[in-house]
């Protein structure tokens, strides 16, 4: 195969040698750096400190993140439902208050170490007893009449 002066000129331009290059192995050592040098978008990439991925990767890294928020979104409701929840069983919160803790939480994460330092305001243990006849242990007095 014989390359025409103008296309030598144009091969040695576009491996960024000089016109003047006479030396073969020096063509041939310029082609085989261009033939193996990583592509211009990967070059570009790697110097702005990424990658190139190709599409296939990049959707299954993409859903792979959609569902690792999903599920950190979904923990977050699992913690705060928790929280509101020992809250109640604790008789710091009436379960009236349910939902708008749960609102004020997901408003304001940092109300959830609030609400554990909240103190208990709701008796759940019986305080005392009425019972008329527990007085008088010998049943000689007689209950008023509105007690009837």
């Amino acid at each position: 195969m014989d390359f025409t002066p103008e296309q030598i000129t144009r091969l040695l331009e576009a491996l960024g040698l000089g016109s003047d290059v006479t030396d073969a192995e020096l063509v041939v050592v310029a082609v085989e750096e261009l033939v193996t040098a990583p592509p211009v978008a990967a070059a570009s990439a790697a110097a702005a400190g990424g990658v190139v991925l190709d599409p296939a990767a990049y959707d299954v890294l993409k859903a792979d993140a959609d569902r690792g928020r999903a599920l950190a979104a979904a923990s977050k409701v699992r913690e705060a439902n928790d929280a509101v929840d020992s809250a109640i069983r604790a008789g710091k919160l009436p379960p009236a208050r349910r939902q708008h803790w749960l609102d004020v939480i997901q408003a304001d994460p940092a109300m959830a170490a609030t609400l554990k330092q909240m103190p208990v305001v709701i008796p759940l243990e019986e305080l005392g007893h009425c019972d008329p006849g527990a007085n008088d242990p010998d049943g000689l007095t007689e209950p008023a009449g509105w007690f009837r």
